[in-house]
């Protein structure tokens, strides 16, 4: 009877200390995981209570701020519907979305230091407040990108980042909304066909058309170098297993600098059978497919395709940019951002650093390198090319008097309509200080609709 005793006490102990364990984790880990989660309404009753931090730019523009009316504080965004998709919103009603969720115990002062300081305030009889964000976004870089879509009438995105570093300097999206008025618009937002609410910088999935050929030549470049040298014949198309693979014109013989300049699909599509399946995907890898980067705010990976048997005419496609390869205006930045950078590829980061409302720096970003992709002599071969693509190639309107600027031209074929236009590229070619992607929902053709913007955002950044 007693040794029954002794084992039920011990079960009950074993199940106390247990239960003490997953309280103590609930409290230290997931606890304040939970509490500041965008879909935690409770936040409300904190929100109504402390100043939130206000978001700015790298220039140290506002970008977000509380505004008090009476006892209440409403979130005012100076550029409204040009950042909605970067900082989100925070709403009585839907919670909070994009940076502004994603840094909620920040900016609502719930960190372990904030929490000490504003139990300081309240004993002084203080609002508690919250820390500040410092982006790298670049305020007016942003308000053009948005501005040049627009002016398209169409459907589009724009990212821009430092390839020396990886800061993102623009992620603009369109259309937008206007977070200020958010509860109003709700419901017609939800409902409006060209999907308002949707972030296309980072979670667009487009078919890349020939903005993906830089990426192949170095890949090639990668698998056989004497490539560089080489020759490839032309006759206007690629067949494979009995499937015409159509290309722009008959080419002839070109090196592969001239099949970059001229956008050669068959040279291209060879690249990519020659490569296989394996060393395609690995090279895709490299750039960053099927990563999303590990950023604050959701971004859909860029992939290659869900076929393990993928055939010869499937690896031309891809290669070329069609098919089932689907990629990102973020990913094809960091793309063109590796080849700027002399082959490195850099971690895209969008907070610079967050300030304690005492002005101390709690977190400052240093930048990381994410993979060694190519090897330099690779990279400035390949950008090269580029800088030939828009000096005599179909990229001539990104041109820039006195600046040399490299890209690649994308005109990416559509199911739902007339093609995407692309462009990618960087400048100036020699010390590149921007690297950007461009695109423009059923543009038509990259070298007249998307260059052009990116020839004005370059000239922004650069003035």
């Amino acid at each position: 009877m007693r040794n029954n005793i002794r084992k039920l006490g011990i079960f009950l102990l074993g199940i106390l200390i247990l239960l003490i364990l997953y309280l103590s984790y609930i409290q230290l880990k997931t606890g304040p995981e939970l509490a500041s989660h965008p879909k935690n309404y409770r936040l409300t009753e904190e929100m109504s209570k402390i100043h939130r931090g206000a978001i700015l730019d790298n220039q140290g523009n506002i970008l977000a701020e509380t505004r008090w009316d009476d006892e209440s504080g409403l979130r005012h965004y100076p550029l409204a519907e040009k950042t909605a998709h970067l900082l989100g919103y925070t709403s009585i009603k839907y919670g909070s979305a994009g940076l502004e969720g994603a840094y909620n115990r920040e900016l609502l002062g719930l960190t372990s230091e904030g929490k000490f300081l504003n139990l300081m305030r309240q004993v002084t009889g203080e609002q508690p407040v919250g820390e500040d964000l410092v982006l790298t976004i670049d305020g007016e870089l942003q308000h053009l990108a948005v501005k040049l879509l627009a002016q398209t009438g169409k459907p589009g995105a724009v990212v821009a980042v430092n390839p020396r570093t990886g800061a993102i300097l623009t992620a603009a999206s369109y259309p937008s909304f206007d977070p200020n008025n958010l509860e109003t618009q709700w419901d017609s937002l939800v409902n409006n066909q060209q999907s308002p609410l949707l972030n296309r910088a980072f979670q667009g999935a487009y078919p890349p058309g020939s903005v993906i050929k830089p990426a192949i030549a170095v890949a090639a470049l990668e698998a056989d170098n004497q490539l560089a040298t080489g020759k490839f014949n032309c006759p206007g198309y690629l067949e494979q297993n009995g499937v015409k693979l159509a290309d722009n014109g008959v080419h002839g013989q070109v090196d592969l600098t001239q099949a970059l300049v001229v956008s050669c699909n068959t040279t291209f599509g060879q690249l990519g059978v020659s490569l296989g399946k394996t060393k395609l995907e690995t090279a895709l890898g490299d750039f960053g497919f099927n990563s999303d980067f590990d950023l604050p705010i959701d971004v859909r990976p860029s992939t290659i395709t869900n076929d393990d048997n993928i055939e010869k005419q499937e690896l031309a496609e891809a290669a070329i940019g069609q098919g089932e390869l689907l990629v990102s205006p973020l990913q094809m930045a960091m793309v063109a951002s590796t080849i700027a950078n002399n082959g490195i590829l850099m971690q895209p980061y969008l907070v610079q650093e967050i300030i304690a409302p005492t002005g101390e720096t709690t977190m400052q970003h240093q930048p990381q390198i994410l993979k060694q992709v190519t090897t330099e002599d690779i990279a400035r071969f390949v950008n090269q090319g580029m800088v030939g693509v828009v000096e005599r190639g179909t990229g001539k309107t990104a041109a820039i008097s006195g600046i040399s600027v490299a890209g690649k031209t994308g005109t990416a074929e559509n199911q739902q309509g007339q093609p995407h236009a692309w462009f990618i590229g960087f400048a100036p070619a020699h010390d590149p200080q921007i690297a950007l992607a461009v695109i423009v929902e059923n543009g038509g053709s990259g070298g007249t609709v998307a260059a052009p913007i990116a020839q004005q955002m370059i000239l922004e950044a650069l003035r």
